[in-house]
């Protein structure tokens, strides 16, 4: 219900600002813009992913948007424990989720800016395909004459005193998985460059991410970790970029 009236108050919001910014009658202050961006989202650690947005002038301040993200989707169960040589490595994790969103849209220009000073106010939407990879979560495993680096199974490796730790985030790519999936999301940026040729700014807002299948992130085997196959964020991107 909480995301629900988040989306909601954000789409009041936009409907309000298009509204107010109606009678304005200025030339679009750039035809092309590139942006790349820090994304931080609730779905994430600290860091959630990177992501860059190609624009260009569609008419009047509507811009059409095309766009890539690459981000990082944890269970929000996740819990970290220390190995028996004191390496960190989360219990009952299976896979790592990399979303990598290929999206399409429009950027709304709200409220412009003075040429050298201000703050520019867009409403964004976008949406499209979302490449849901699957990455298996490795560990180090001590089978006493020797250790393996192998993908975690709680049903097998159940000595946890003979994890050693990670495999690393590198280890386990040939057992990827893509499982393709659709993404929408809305959102306000800020834009506060000092020049019209330089950006930089933050953008909030909602995102919708879809896919056919339970994405299974924790090991489930009694069901009480409750993998998804709809997944529902905020998210806040610190961005910079050129335009002309």
């Amino acid at each position: 219900m909480k995301f629900i009236k988040v989306v909601f108050y954000i789409l009041m919001l936009v409907s309000i600002c298009i509204s107010e910014t109606k009678a304005q009658v200025l030339e679009p202050p750039y035809k092309r813009e590139f942006l790349i961006g820090l994304n931080f989202n609730t779905n994430a650690g600290f860091i959630g992913g990177l992501n860059g947005r190609f624009s260009r002038l569609k008419k009047n301040n509507i811009y059409e948007t095309f766009g890539l993200e690459i981000v990082n989707v944890k269970h929000p169960k996740e819990a970290k424990y220390a190995s028996s040589n004191g390496s960190p490595y989360v219990q009952q994790k299976k896979n790592y989720l990399f979303p990598v969103r290929l999206q399409y849209g429009r950027t709304i220009i709200l409220f412009h800016k003075a040429p050298e000073e201000g703050v520019q106010v867009d409403a964004v939407f976008s949406g499209g395909l979302t490449l849901g990879i699957l990455k298996p979560y490795t560990i180090e495993y001590d089978y006493d004459s020797y250790t393996a680096i192998e993908p975690y199974d709680p049903e097998k490796h159940t000595n946890t005193n003979k994890i050693l730790g990670t495999g690393g985030i590198f280890s386990g790519f040939d057992q990827m998985k893509i499982i393709p999936g659709l993404n929408v999301k809305a959102g306000i940026s800020f834009e506060f460059g000092s020049f019209i040729s330089n950006v930089s700014g933050i953008e909030i807002g909602t995102l919708i991410e879809a896919y056919p299948q339970k994405m299974i992130i924790l090991d489930d085997i009694n069901h009480s970790y409750q993998n998804k196959s709809v997944f529902t964020s905020l998210y806040v991107t610190i961005f910079y970029g050129r335009r002309k």
